[in-house]
């Protein structure tokens, strides 16, 4: 697809297939190119270069996601996203997935 600006948007997605699951959000620019790969691991290539790995600092997301449970059950402001929330979420994935199969 094509935001308005004329920013080039391509989903591309595979389900129900025998194989480790390899989630890749890939940003490519005028200047380089920034990938996240399974929600973990940052990679960055200038122009023309190959992407190498960015050290992060370590973070157990399981950890941090019960952390913000408890302190919701606790009664205290918690990073979660709301059922309300992910329907929204869910709404625009199917209206993105219903579009592209109209396209094709």
């Amino acid at each position: 697809m094509t935001l308005k600006d004329g920013t080039v948007v391509s989903i591309d997605a595979v389900s129900d297939i025998a194989m480790a699951e390899h989630i890749e959000f890939t940003l490519y620019g005028s200047r380089g190119t920034l990938s996240l790969v399974n929600w973990s691991e940052l990679y960055y290539g200038a122009d023309n270069e190959d992407l190498k790995k960015i050290d992060l600092e370590d973070n157990n997301r399981g950890a941090g996601l019960i952390d913000q449970f408890v302190k919701k059950f606790q009664g205290e402001e918690a990073d979660l996203i709301t059922f309300s929330e992910g329907l929204e979420v869910q709404k625009v994935l199917e209206q993105l997935l219903s579009s592209q199969l109209q396209t094709k």
